[in-house]
C-alpha cells in the first residue's frame, strides 16, 4: 500500500509531502503532477520518501498529485493520489494549533510567490457562535495579490450546550495562530517581528484583545505553543465591540456585569480593550461604518481615543454608508471594501515598509 499526505506547512518553494509504502519493497517512489505519464517531478530511493510540490503547481489543473511506487525492474506496484485544496492559488490548509491542543483547528495559509516580510492573521466574525475561515477568502485573495502572507483561521465557537465560561478559549486560539505564524516565519518568508492581526466584528474584538495582552501568562494553556511570543505587532479591525461586548455574555464570561464572582469580573476586565489600551503592542487601523445597526460608531471612537490618550499610534476611519459587514468578505470585496483595502495597504506600507 502507498499513501501520500502533506508533511508540513507550505514554504516559498512549495508544499512538502511524504509518501509511505507498506506491504511490499519499493525500489523507488516517483512524484508526478496531475498525470501518470511523462517525467516525474522527483524520484526518491530512500525512506522516508519526501518531496516538495512546487509552488507553481498549487491551485492548478485538477489539484491532484500522484505518487507511484515502483519495484525491481521499474514495475509499478501501487499509486496514491493527493487532492490539494482548490480555493486560492498559493494557499494551503494547515493545522495551526499545537499537538497539545484538546481541539485542533485549521487555517488557510496563503503565501505569494515573492512575499513581503509581513504576515497577517485573519480572524472571522460571527458573534462567537458561527462563521469560518472561508469568510475571509476575499481578504486573503486581496492580500495575496499585494504580496502579503495570510493565515485565515477557524477557532473555538460556542452554542447553547457549551459550558460557561467560554472565555478564554477563543482568545487562546488566536494567540496560538500568531505563534504559529511566528514560529514558521522563515518558512513563509516573513519577519517574525512583523505580524499583524486583522479581525471583523467578533473577530475584531478578539484581535484588539490580542493587541493589548502581549505574552500575558494568564492565557497559558495547552492551546499555546511553548516558548513562542504571541505579541501582535499591528492591528487592522473592522466594526468591533472593543469594550468586550459579546453575544450571550453571561455564558461567555461565566456571569453578568454585576456578578459578585471576582473571576467573572476579571474575565470581563481582560476583554475590555478600551480600558487596556495603554498595553497595546503596536499601531492600530480601525474601520467602522456609519450605518452599522449592530455595533455603534462609538465603539471605534472610544477605542481610538483610549489608544491616543495612551500615546499609541492609531488611525480610525468612519466609512460613509457602511453597515455591519460592509466589506462583504465572503462573496468578494464591495466597492466600500475595496476602498478600505486600499487604505489598509497604504497603512501597511507606511508602518511596515519593505
Amino acid at each position: 500500500m502507498i499513501a501520500i499526505a502533506p508533511s508540513g506547512p507550505p514554504t516559498r518553494a512549495g508544499v512538502p509531502v511524504r509518501v509511505t509504502v507498506t506491504g511490499f519493497p519499493a525500489e523507488r517512489v516517483e512524484l508526478r503532477v496531475d498525470r501518470r505519464d511523462g517525467p516525474p517531478l522527483g524520484t526518491d530511493s530512500s525512506e522516508p520518501y519526501d518531496f516538495t510540490v512546487p509552488r507553481e503547481y498549487l491551485g492548478a489543473g485538477s489539484h491532484t498529485r500522484v505518487a507511484e511506487a515502483r519495484g525491481p525492474g521499474g514495475a509499478r506496484h501501487d499509486v496514491a493520489e493527493l487532492t490539494m485544496p482548490a480555493s486560492l492559488p498559493g494557499c494551503h490548509t494547515v493545522t495551526y494549533t499545537p499537538p497539545t491542543a484538546p481541539n485542533p483547528y485549521l487555517a488557510n495559509l496563503c503565501v505569494p510567490a515573492s512575499p513581503r516580510d509581513v504576515g497577517i492573521v485573519l480572524v472571522h466574525g460571527g458573534g462567537g457562535t458561527r462563521g469560518s475561515r472561508a469568510g475571509e477568502d476575499a481578504w486573503s485573495r486581496r492580500y495575496l495579490e499585494a504580496g502579503y502572507v495570510t493565515l485565515s483561521i477557524d477557532y473555538f465557537l460556542f452554542d447553547d450546550t457549551t459550558p460557561a465560561p467560554v472565555y478564554p478559549e477563543p482568545e487562546r486560539d488566536v494567540k496560538s495562530a500568531i505563534q504559529y505564524l511566528r514560529r514558521n516565519a522563515s518558512n513563509v518568508g516573513i519577519d517574525p517581528d512583523r505580524i499583524v492581526v486583522q479581525g471583523s466584528s467578533a473577530g475584531a474584538r478578539l484581535s484588539a484583545e490580542m493587541l493589548v495582552s502581549p505574552d500575558d501568562p494568564y492565557f497559558d494553556g495547552p492551546e499555546r505553543w511553548p516558548g513562542v511570543s504571541d505579541r501582535e505587532d499591528g492591528l487592522i479591525a473592522f466594526y468591533g465591540p472593543y469594550d468586550g461586548a459579546q453575544a450571550e455574555a453571561r455564558r461567555y464570561y461565566g456571569g453578568g456585569r454585576r456578578s459578585p464572582d471576582p473571576a467573572v469580573q476579571d474575565r470581563r476586565a481582560r476583554a475590555n480593550s478600551v480600558a487596556n489600551a495603554a498595553d497595546a503592542s503596536g499601531p492600530a487601523l480601525l474601520f467602522q461604518g456609519d450605518q452599522d445597526e449592530r455595533v455603534p460608531v462609538g465603539q471605534m471612537t472610544a477605542f481610538a481615543d483610549a489608544l491616543r490618550a495612551a500615546g499609541q499610534d492609531v488611525e480610525a476611519h468612519v466609512v460613509a454608508g457602511g453597515g455591519h459587514g460592509y466589506d462583504n468578505p465572503r462573496s468578494g470585496l464591495t466597492p466600500l471594501g475595496e476602498q478600505s483595502a486600499r487604505q489598509a495597504l497604504a497603512w501597511l506600507a507606511a508602518h511596515f515598509p519593505s
